[in-house]
């Protein structure tokens, strides 16, 4: 299968809409999955805006790139953050919101209140290789 193919595959599975109890409330989650990888690509995570709880982004990172802030050798998700942001922007647009017009809704990317984020488990990767990649 194509590298495109993969994608679009991984697409439609990550992408599958679900309810879930948000702060007592029953409520739509629709996850949304960026396509641009970063790094080698090769860990997923999800990253949730504190402003579009309970929505969420799926993004393939390097692998090298620890989930904690607290470990202190190497590489971590916050020293890439604006990175990751600029990605998630660049494919579903910025939410803003000024005297004259309303924000964007979801996928727009709304972090100004910041963002959580975690590793997903690496079977959910499902064979998405890099191009090149045998």
């Amino acid at each position: 299968m194509g590298h495109a193919k993969c994608l679009e595959v991984e697409r439609a599975r990550l992408e599958k809409t679900y309810f879930t109890r948000f702060w007592g409330a029953k409520r739509l989650v629709r996850p949304k999955f960026v396509e641009q990888a970063l790094g080698n690509g090769k860990k997923l995570i999800y990253l949730c805006p504190a402003n579009t709880r309970p929505h969420y982004y799926y993004i393939r990172v390097d692998s090298r790139w620890q989930i904690s802030n607290w470990i202190t050798k190497g590489d971590n998700i916050a020293n890439h953050l604006d990175e990751i942001l600029d990605a998630i922007e660049e494919e579903y647009g910025p939410w803003y919101e000024d005297e004259r017009e309303k924000g964007m809704p979801w996928p727009a990317l709304s972090a100004d209140s910041g963002c959580c984020w975690g590793a997903v488990d690496p079977i959910t990767l499902n064979g998405i290789k890099e191009k090149g990649d045998a």
